[in-house]
């Protein structure tokens, strides 16, 4: 952690990455170290080699995105069922 007059502060995480936060406890930057083996190596290699990402830190931003986009729709769905399920229930007791 910065001195006590520092607006962030750092974090170190078991998975051997570091954080720094804003006032409010928000993220605003993630350090990660790790190295990817076999198939999921080859992929990201694969996909700079034919230009389709900046380079691997974009590309690990990508999919960290794209995964996020995807949980969030799906918590939107399973939302949406709730919602319907409590309409046929209540339809069916009243």
């Amino acid at each position: 952690m910065k001195d006590g007059n520092s607006h962030s502060e750092t974090r170190d995480f078991r998975e051997g990455g570091n954080a720094r936060n804003d006032n409010t406890g928000n993220h605003r930057s993630i350090r990660i170290s790790f190295t990817l083996y076999g198939e999921t190596g080859r992929i990201l290699f694969e996909l700079r080699r034919r230009g389709m990402v900046r380079s691997y830190a974009d590309c690990i931003n990508q999919a960290i995105l794209l995964l996020y986009k995807e949980i969030t729709e799906q918590d939107l769905r399973v939302a949406r069922l709730k919602t319907l399920q409590s309409h046929v229930e209540a339809d069916e007791t009243g």
